[in-house]
């Protein structure tokens, strides 16, 4: 058992799960302190390939988490981020923001009603180039299930190494190796790449399966905010500066030319961000934009297009999640941000 699972099963027992409220109750938040929660998937493994590792919550564990997020915080809208962000309005105590990245149909299916009933605002990040394409299909997904529903128990050569397939140990290893190597890649490469292992491994990659606009315009007109992510969900740190550009500018001008008031806010892909990148995103005329870098926000007081954000895995768990609501957490990671050596005193070791 890991440490997750020790943690997760400790806290969901009832005596921690109300001491963790209680706690949560009593935190004082400071003025204009933000968390945001980053989101993927809402739905169950269906068992056709697609990276399990993406599903953030069931649908009814996600009926759950909200159900008390908007018993116990506030969860707020990009437009209220944006005006606390421009000194126009401050933000409510307990401010919750929530994200969800790629656009994938089940936020339609399974997030959207939930949402819907709680009057629950978010923000959903598209990757535009894959909006209504049968055939668009994510590196990620396409790897993962070359490998794990493959009839192969072969060794299999690939540019990440030779492969090993016999046991799910073998698989769950290739995987990683793979999509560590593709992170090295252009996302056209690493498409390319999977696409081929499919194909040597007679695996039909799944389809990435987000969003058309028809239902990118229902759910705006729910009171979803849609919003860019790159067209191709690029590796944008690996593009020139021109490549850079036409990503960025390119999926907020497809939003701008199909919905009616998509905001100016932007999701890194996979986080990778460099001067380049940032660069790219304000001339673009984006006024705020999201990495993967775990924390909370104090807006106005950070760069407000490197806005951090919690991840929701059914690894962690949502009671584990939420401990890093906590204030106290802040001051935990800034103490062990100061703690860790320098770049050159790392490579040293």
């Amino acid at each position: 058992m890991s440490w997750y699972d020790v943690v997760r099963r400790g806290l969901a027992a009832g005596p921690a799960r109300r001491a963790l409220a209680s706690v949560e109750s009593k935190s004082s938040w400071p003025k204009n302190r933000l968390v945001v929660l980053m989101y993927h998937r809402i739905d169950h493994d269906h068992g056709d390939g697609r990276y399990p590792g993406l599903i953030s919550a069931t649908p009814n564990e996600f009926r759950r988490q909200i159900g008390y997020l908007a018993d116990h915080y506030r969860i707020v809208s990009i437009d209220e981020l944006r005006a606390a962000a421009l000194g126009s309005e401050e933000l409510p105590d307990r401010a919750v923001l929530l994200t969800f990245d790629d656009a994938v149909d089940d936020f339609r299916r399974n997030a959207l009603p939930t949402l819907s009933a709680h009057g629950a605002p978010a923000a959903v990040f598209v990757p535009t180039a894959f909006v209504g394409d049968p055939e668009g299909v994510f590196w990620w997904d396409a790897m993962h299930a070359a490998v794990t529903t493959t009839e192969r128990r072969d060794e299999v050569d690939t540019p990440a190494g030779r492969l090993l397939l016999a046991t799910a140990t073998d698989r769950s290893a290739a995987y990683r190796r793979l999509r560590d190597y593709c992170l090295t890649l252009t996302n056209t490469a690493a498409t390319e790449l999977a696409t081929s292992i499919c194909a040597d491994v007679e695996v039909q990659p799944p389809p990435a399966a987000v969003m058309d606009w028809d239902d990118l315009r229902a759910i705006e007109s729910a009171g979803i905010a849609c919003c860019p992510h790159t067209r191709s969900h690029a590796h944008l740190d690996h593009l020139t500066a021109d490549e850079i550009r036409e990503e960025v500018g390119g999926s907020l001008a497809d939003l701008r030319r199909e919905l009616a008031a998509p905001p100016a806010a932007f999701a890194y892909p996979a986080g990778l961000v460099t001067d380049a990148v940032t660069d790219a995103v304000r001339d673009a005329g984006i006024e705020l934009a999201f990495t993967t870098e775990r924390g909370t926000n104090i807006v106005r007081s950070q760069d407000p297009l490197a806005l951090r954000r919690i991840n929701v895995s059914r690894r962690t768990g949502f009671e584990v999640t939420r401990t890093q609501f906590l204030p106290l957490a802040d001051r935990l990671r800034a103490h062990a941000t100061r703690r860790e050596p320098s770049p050159g005193q790392r490579s040293q070791r």
